[in-house]
């Protein structure tokens, strides 16, 4: 009896530990053991995974070669995999697309668009006499592991391209241990003859003592990226979730990507263009039906003389049956171009998933922003109707509207190109703005759109305060922050919004309201994208006020006064900083 109490308890501790037990997320990869600035960010990722959904999920990595981790996917026994795009396109073109869905992808610091950040730079001794692609031909190869099979494959394309038989091509290939370091240490010991390794490489790890006596082999001018190369350029490394990953937890994953800080200039961003990986993947599937040529199958007869007569038999046998030959090859033939043409066709879809992506996000920024000078607009065209109605439309009347509705119109026009320049990451037009006008301009528009009656109290300085911005983003980023204090505001009696600017060491627009205090956990995800406190909310505006904050050296910061209510503070460098 003295053992029972324990036993009990022991039971009880084992069978709670299974009930409260986190659900697991299996994360899969290709092995790396590379020393490159990406991978060291895909270890980071990991952590900062774990870290970030620590309490509520468990994270497991596992790491498998590329047949075990493409049937791990295809058969969904992961939910989530790591990968290059070559890997990421194999996977997706052999199931018409449904095995894979991309999630992010692993920006390079050093590439001006995710599109172009990876390829493969050859490196020869500089007394070497390979000078060209040509001339690697019957040379010795050293790549930096057989898990590395991005660098290889991006090499074996260009010589495809080039017109010759890429697994032919070289006298022999050694692979080493994963580290790029073995391979400069190989080519510089003359113990290979070239060298292949990751595109950025030598300019993230520069010694230049050992950089002066190495020379880059077919070396191509790209301006979108900071690095030497000697290939064409790719699609950086995935996050994709599997077919039957959870929707939920698939935009919850994306959100912590897009907010895990950056590791050594690599982020995840979403995005990016996929056609060059899959016109390399439709190159080397081309090229391995030709990989047995005349050289190939003679050199392997002299090595293997004793399969001489085997070989005879064989043809016999084949000529033989020469009928049935040609109606299998003719079927095979047929059946190749049947999947080249689904080939095509995968590829047209998945690009066009891409563009909806794309179209999904400026579509819920536009209806975000374009609500305020088309309620303008509204407003002004039912107050022309009700005075037609009633008998009071007048000539001046009609004047004021016309004039209100075409200056909301240039607005909604302004607010279109500066959604568009997003799409394109293109830089924004800084110029000299009045903030003080800028202000009252929003506190008009504000009374405009309102759904009732906000009292708004200004403490300008006499003095006119100048920042340097562009107009647009400033004026939809003030009118957001009045907007949001009107609609906290909303079941107040008598809500009331004090503007505050003042210009000291900063400029800096505070925004108070007497909106009832909110909890911690609203006042924690404030100005996080995809979290808003609003039904049906998606945090677009405060995000995009963070962002134009950020974008013109300045910050957006939450702060509770004394009595616990929030107040919002968007700080901006001074004039005179800027300049």
């Amino acid at each position: 009896m003295k053992f029972l109490k324990p036993c009990i308890a022991l039971t009880v501790l084992v069978l709670s530990s299974a009930v409260y037990a986190l659900p697991e997320i299996t994360v899969a990869s290709l092995p790396w053991s590379e020393d490159t600035l990406g991978v060291k960010a895909l270890d980071s990722t990991l952590s900062y995974l774990s870290s970030e959904l620590k309490g509520k999920y468990e994270i497991k990595h596992v790491s498998l070669p590329a047949e075990e981790l493409k049937k791990a996917v295809t058969e969904n026994k992961v939910d989530y995999f790591i990968s290059n795009s070559l890997f990421y396109t194999s996977v997706s073109a052999s199931s018409g697309g449904q095995t894979a869905a991309r999630i992010a992808v692993l920006w390079n610091p050093r590439t001006s668009s995710p599109t172009y950040g990876e390829g493969a730079t050859i490196v020869v001794r500089k007394d070497s006499n390979i000078h060209a692609l040509s001339d690697l031909q019957e040379k010795s190869l050293f790549v930096p592991s057989q898990n590395d099979t991005f660098t290889y494959l991006s090499l074996l394309g260009e010589i495809a391209k080039s017109g010759h038989q890429p697994r032919e091509f070289f006298k022999s290939v050694e692979y080493g241990d994963g580290k790029h370091k073995t391979v400069i240490e190989k080519v510089l010991s003359k113990e290979a003859d070239i060298g292949v390794v990751r595109t950025c490489y030598l300019e993230e790890h520069p010694n230049y003592e050992v950089e002066s006596q190495l020379r880059v082999v077919n070396l191509k001018d790209f301006a979108v990226i900071n690095c030497k190369t000697s290939t064409d350029l790719y699609l950086g490394t995935i996050f994709a979730a599997t077919a039957e990953a959870d929707p939920y937890l698939n935009r919850l994953i994306l959100k912590t990507l897009l907010e895990m800080p950056a590791e050594n200039g690599y982020i995840w961003t979403a995005g990016g263009n996929l056609s060059a990986s899959y016109a390399l993947l439709q190159t080397l599937n081309a090229e391995q039906y030709g990989s047995l040529s005349q050289k190939f199958f003679f050199r392997k007869l002299q090595e293997h003389a004793d399969v001489l007569i085997l070989l005879a038999l064989i043809v016999a046998g084949l000529i033989s049956h020469s009928i049935r030959s040609n109606y299998l090859i003719e079927k095979r033939t047929k059946e190749l171009k049947e999947i080249q043409k689904t080939f095509n066709e995968t590829t047209q879809k998945l690009n066009n998933m891409q563009k909806v992506g794309l179209i999904g996000l400026m579509s819920s920024m536009i209806g975000h922003e374009l609500k305020q000078p088309l309620t303008i607009i509204m407003n002004y065209l039912q107050g022309l109707k009700v005075q037609s109605k009633t008998g009071k439309l007048n000539a001046k009347n009609i004047l004021t509207a016309l004039t209100q509705i075409e200056t909301q119109t240039v607005r909604a026009n302004a607010i279109i190109q500066r959604v568009r320049s997003y799409a394109k990451q293109e830089k924004p037009q800084v110029q000299s703005v009045n903030f003080n006008q800028l202000i009252h301009k929003a506190v008009t528009y504000l009374n405009q759109t309102a759904q009732r009656h906000v009292k708004v109290s200004l403490k300008l300085p006499k003095k006119e305060v100048v920042v340097q911005a562009e107009p647009t983003d400033l004026e939809l980023s003030v009118y957001n922050l009045l907007k949001n204090a009107a609609d906290a505001c909303a079941e107040v009696k008598k809500p009331e919004i004090t503007v505050e600017l003042t210009e000291d060491s900063r400029v800096e627009l505070k925004i108070f309201d007497n909106a009832p205090e909110i909890d911690e956990e609203t006042f924690k995800n404030l100005g996080t994208l995809f979290k808003s406190s609003k039904q049906n909310g998606l945090g677009l505006g405060l995000a995009i006020v963070k962002r134009v904050a950020e974008a013109n050296g300045g910050r957006l910061e939450f702060q509770k006064d004394e009595a616990g209510r929030l107040f919002v503070i968007l700080s901006l460098p001074k004039f005179e900083e800027r300049n």
